[in-house]
């Protein structure tokens, strides 16, 4: 078995692969992953949002958010054509406006240079279902990384996580926002490092 780190959508295809083939997963390390359809589908049903915001309203006025000031408009502008608007929009809702203006222009381009398959992740057929009980059927030991500084929707995402995941502990990464590894690279790989080491040599414990 495999022990797997992933970070965004790695970090829930990383959740899936737990779910799909438990026999392959040693052990999970996931940092952020956008866990949505734990409460909406794509696009999100009024049905849902409403059902969402009784259960949490903190959570579903996150989503909203994301979905009314980034989503939406970004597949606006990449619709109509506009792929630098697009990406500056998404960009700025899933990072944070301070964590996007703190971007160097080296990663910013970087970040360009990988907008058609951003654009193709927005405007296709979005994520694939996912429930709380599948969440609850992972048992092998993970950890959850999360950006102090990340918007609230991704920060409300990872709770939902920490409540379901039977053998989960979370490690919140100081002065970092969606990009954790790069924001504070040395804490991420600390508390990575550690966490491995902890589930090879059988001293990993939760946390009462």
């Amino acid at each position: 078995p495999a022990h797997l780190v992933g970070h965004s959508w790695g970090a829930f295809v990383a959740l899936l692969a737990a779910i799909r083939h438990p026999e392959v997963v040693r052990s999970l390390v996931l940092m952020e992953p956008p866990v949505l359809p734990l409460f909406v589908s794509t696009p999100p049903r009024p049905s849902e949002l409403l059902r969402t915001l009784l259960r949490r309203p903190r959570t579903a006025f996150a989503i909203m958010r994301f979905g009314i000031t980034a989503a939406e408009p970004a597949a606006k502008a990449y619709r109509r054509g506009d792929d630098e608007a697009g990406f500056e929009t998404f960009a700025r809702g899933v990072l944070g406006p301070d964590a996007f203006e703190g971007l160097s222009s080296e990663r910013r381009a970087q970040a360009w240079d990988n907008v058609a398959v951003d654009k193709a992740q927005l405007l296709g057929e979005g994520f694939p279902p996912l429930s709380d009980d599948e969440v609850r059927s992972v048992s092998v030991p993970t950890l959850l990384l999360c950006g102090q500084q990340s918007p609230a929707f991704l920060r409300r995402l990872t709770d939902r996580l920490e409540e379901l995941l039977p053998n989960v502990r979370r490690i919140e990464v100081s002065g970092a926002s969606h990009i954790m590894h790069e924001d504070n690279p040395e804490a991420v790989n600390r508390a990575i490092a550690e966490f491995l080491k902890g589930t090879t040599d059988g001293s990993w414990r939760l946390r009462a």
